[in-house]
């Protein structure tokens, strides 16, 4: 019978299964999980071959596995299990927060008992795995569904958050500021996922944006109103009951930054609503300042609303309100900032900096109640004597910051699209800021679950302490942070290697670590030089030794010169960047 020839279609490219990743860390993970959790069951009735310890790290083991397996395995039943995984740990999240239950010390059930840390784990588990279903999902109704989820849960926490803390600023030291950043996660991944210019997001943006500015007005007036009415002319007088010059000058100073927003009127592209509501405002805050001038109003003292609620509420309700305008804003700076969120939230190294970072804070707060219980009593401030935020928070930066710069300018330069970025009508400091804010926000959550330990201490245990401390440490954190991120930058804008950007990073970060301990005995050591050129390495390398300014601040005092040092520093490094990516772009 002779040959025919029948025509066949060209055979199907499939994509190549990650099998080694599926085997590892799908399996594998699954196992870890499933032995963690019954360990964790079973050794408080004497049962198993493991303690309750050993349960908790086998379950964090296997979730960290699963959790890399979500992000590299994007095959359709794989990462529909994950988006079904993550609305469970959502829904785990909720019912755990809600669910009324008496503890220790507890004379009746309370609801939000199991808020921290139970409830908020749950909740942001499932948040990485939704995000990482959302990021490989190609059908339509699925995507919708999860950036519905991710939108209506974060709108959902960022209010109950904000509300507590407006009825009561006390319960922003826990549950409160726990919702809100919860909150604010979903948010920022939901918009990350999905198209902001139109529709529900857009309408969304625009919403948190407004709520934030509004909290953010609230928390300042009530920081400042109730106590400038009660005072009344007296405000204005010094200890011998006369009016000093200075103090009439900060309130004439004050009367006009309050009309300041008056100008938002003048501005046409903005809409009505919002240019009335900023010139309303500012109107609302130069009278209460006239009116606190010349009469006093109120016959009991105001209470202490500003620290630490009011605060909270200012800080977190700025931060939703520059959310909102990121999300939404056509301005360059605006669109390459919401690029380069997408990129972190989509790459394996800032969940890896996060759970390092995590790891690090429980078993620092392991260490700091094993001291507590050594200690009959431990004399404030409590912050000094929390390993958290000294000497493992440096190492943890020591090796955080060179993984989250790394790839900043070296990957756009390997695959090319730095220069095709610069051939669009933009210029380098948008390009630099798009990279530093978002690195420094990453940067700045490796603090976040420390603090979430003591927070959960205050919610759960009742155990006050100081917190004027731990303003000053983050703030000195923030500006040290600065010149970090931007050093890491500057770094990554000479090379196309990430692994020699990061290299060459940590490099930097540990001669900074060496000089914060061996610094001041060095320039003490060396004697072969004049007095004065010693005293001004000494001077430099006290300043470049930043540990010396956290553990200062961990005791409640600010040392302006080296922060300001810091602060210099990281402006000097953004201004190289700029200069380096400039001379690139007309070579």
């Amino acid at each position: 019978m002779p040959d025919l020839d029948i025509p066949t279609t060209p055979s199907a490219i499939l994509p190549q299964q990650p099998t080694a990743i599926r085997i590892v860390c799908g399996f594998g993970g699954l196992f870890l999980l499933t032995l963690g959790c019954a360990t964790a069951y079973f050794a408080p009735l004497g049962r198993g071959f493991f303690s309750v310890e050993w349960g908790y790290a086998f379950t964090a083991v296997g979730l960290s596995l699963l959790l890399f397996h979500a992000i590299r395995d994007g095959d359709t039943e794989v990462r529909r299990v994950y988006g079904l995984l993550g609305a469970i740990g959502l829904l785990v999240g909720i019912g755990l927060s809600l669910t009324p239950i008496k503890l220790t010390g507890m004379d009746v059930p309370k609801v939000g008992a199991l808020l921290l840390p139970w409830g908020a784990l749950s909740a942001m588990l499932g948040l990485l795995f939704l995000v990482n279903f959302a990021r490989h999902e190609t059908t339509g109704k699925y995507a919708a569904w999860v950036r519905l989820t991710l939108g209506g849960a974060g709108a959902t926490f960022t209010l109950v958050g904000l509300g507590l803390g407006l009825i009561q600023p006390a319960n922003m030291v826990g549950a409160g500021s726990v919702l809100t950043l919860l909150g604010l996660a979903y948010l920022i991944a939901g918009f990350c996922t999905t198209d902001t210019s139109t529709g529900w997001p857009a309408l969304l943006a625009v919403g948190v944006g407004v709520v934030g500015l509004i909290v953010a007005t609230i928390a300042l007036g009530n920081s400042i109103f109730p106590t400038v009415l009660y005072s009344g002319p007296s405000g204005l007088k010094g200890a011998n009951k006369k009016p000093e010059a200075w103090l009439i000058l900060g309130r004439v100073v004050a009367i006009g930054v309050s009309l300041l927003p008056l100008y938002a009127l003048r501005v046409k592209h903005w809409p009505k609503w919002l240019r009335w509501t900023l010139a309303g405002t500012g109107a609302t805050f130069a009278l209460l300042f006239l009116i606190g001038s010349f009469t006093s109003i109120g016959l009991v003292a105001p209470a202490n609303y500003f620290v630490p609620g009011g605060l909270l509420l200012m800080l977190l309700g700025l931060l939703l309100s520059g959310t909102g305008w990121l999300a939404v804003s056509d301005h360059p700076f605006a669109v390459l900032t919401r690029r380069e969120v997408a990129g972190l939230v989509y790459t394996p190294i800032a969940y890896i900096v996060v759970f390092a970072s995590t790891l690090v804070a429980g078993l620092s707060q392991w260490m700091f109640f094993g001291g507590l219980q050594d200690n009959a009593v431990i004399a404030e401030p409590l912050l000094a004597n929390h390993p958290g935020f000294e000497i493992l928070a440096a190492i943890v930066s020591l090796f955080a910051v060179p993984a989250i710069t790394m790839r900043s300018f070296s990957e756009e330069r390997k695959s090319g699209t730095l220069e095709v970025l610069f051939t669009a009508p933009v210029d380098e400091w948008p390009v630099v800021l798009s990279k530093f804010l978002p690195a420094l926000g990453l940067y700045l959550m490796l603090f976040v679950p420390p603090s979430l330990c003591m927070l959960a201490m205050v919610a759960i245990g009742g155990v006050s302490f100081d917190y004027q401390p731990l303003l000053t440490y983050y703030l000195t954190v923030l500006l040290c942070g600065c010149s970090f991120v931007a050093i890491g930058l500057f770094v990554s804008s000479f090379t196309r290697d990430q692994i020699i950007a990061a290299l060459l990073t940590f490099s930097v970060m540990l001669f900074l670590f060496l000089v914060s301990f061996f610094g001041p005995k060095l320039s003490q050591n060396i004697t072969s030089l004049p007095p004065a050129t010693t005293a001004a390495l000494s001077a430099v390398l006290d300043r470049l030794g930043y540990l010396g300014s956290w553990m200062v601040a961990l005791k409640g005092q600010l040392e302006l010169n080296r922060v300001v040092f810091q602060l210099s520093l990281a402006v000097f490094f953004l201004f190289a960047t700029t200069k380096v990516l400039e001379a690139r772009k007309w070579s």
